[in-house]
């Protein structure tokens, strides 16, 4: 687990003010049969001890899975995510 950035704000995870961290962290996963590993970004709460993904980090850490399977399988890999 890699910090990126710390920030001061309300904790989701223990609901407390605090400096929260912004962390890069290897994942493992199956998708589609398949093996894959990718980075995958959260908010870390010291004081819990553990990892929230916000809305916008899930699909973004989503997305990191599914281009792990693209690179994988050689195919071309999506730049953005899209709900459709």
């Amino acid at each position: 687990m890699k910090t990126i950035k710390k920030e001061r704000k309300l904790c989701l995870c223990c609901m407390e003010e605090h400096e929260v961290s912004r962390v890069r962290c290897r994942e493992h996963n199956i998708f589609q049969g398949v093996d894959v590993y990718y980075q995958a970004e959260y908010d870390y709460c010291e004081i819990t001890d553990e990892l929230l993904a916000s809305e916008d980090m899930m699909s973004a850490n989503f997305l990191a899975m599914k281009n792990a399977y693209r690179r994988k399988m050689g195919l071309p890999v999506t730049k953005e995510y899209c709900d459709i």
